[in-house]
């Protein structure tokens, strides 16, 4: 099971708005599903939100290895954490998501409208800029 906090801003009524009640959830849904033997991957840039997946979930129950995986979407610029987790033998996957021009121009829009910091990550990508 892949779990991901979206980017899209939904209304109250409809879903949990709250960034830090929903990593909390993220952390806690992820040791309930590896508890039932389900393989986890977390998809999440936030580094505090995977060290407490590793604090109170993984480490405390001796999870092994090869039961989960940590998933970043490529060229949002976290290659250090991402290191540190391989170098820690975690598996360690980027995603890029593509398509027909006319989904994948809306689905780059939508992030861009909610992350416009993702043009100067795509510009520090190309260029290899830190």
């Amino acid at each position: 099971v892949r779990l991901v906090i979206g980017i899209y801003n939904e209304p109250e009524k409809i879903a949990l708005t709250d960034k830090v009640e929903m990593k909390k959830l993220l952390v806690r849904y992820a040791g309930m599903l590896l508890d039932q033997g389900v393989y986890v991957e977390i998809a999440t840039h936030d580094q505090s939100c995977i060290e407490s997946f590793m604090q109170d979930v993984i480490l405390p129950k001796g999870i092994e290895k090869n039961r989960f995986e940590f998933q970043f979407l490529h060229g949002v610029p976290r290659d250090d954490l991402q290191k540190k987790l391989h170098d820690h033998g975690m598996l360690v996957r980027k995603y890029l998501p593509f398509g027909k021009a006319n989904v994948a121009g809306a689905y780059c829009r939508r992030r861009l409208k909610e992350n416009p910091n993702m043009i100067s990550y795509g510009i520090k990508n190309l260029f290899r800029l830190q």
